[in-house]
């Protein structure tokens, strides 16, 4: 990729960031209440379009926001299966301490 086009391609992406940041990040926040989680999610989602920018690098808007709401919702199934999982082990830990506890 030369000078210029690397320039371009920059400057394409950072169009798709600032049209389509608020609307992710308040997708994240609405179903997290976690503002620090939305934050990181959302670079989620930016960092893997910028991987893969060129299947998002269609002029139409709707077909952009499409791609990174399905990335979006993708990643916070991710993270809240994460995060169950997190509890179960937490809870299991729990429960393991309170029988050697009664022993």
């Amino acid at each position: 990729m030369t000078p210029k086009q690397a320039r371009e391609f920059a400057k394409r992406f950072d169009q798709v960031h600032l049209t389509h940041q608020r609307s992710i990040h308040a997708y994240f926040y609405a179903r997290t209440d976690d503002i620090a989680l939305a934050e990181d999610l959302m670079q989620g989602v930016f960092a893997r379009a910028w991987a893969r920018f060129h299947d998002l690098a269609a002029p139409d808007t709707d077909q952009q926001r499409n791609w990174l709401f399905a990335v979006a919702r993708n990643l916070l199934v991710s993270e809240l299966r994460r995060k169950r999982v997190r509890e179960l082990a937490r809870n299991l830990s729990e429960e393991e301490e309170d029988t050697r506890e009664r022993r």
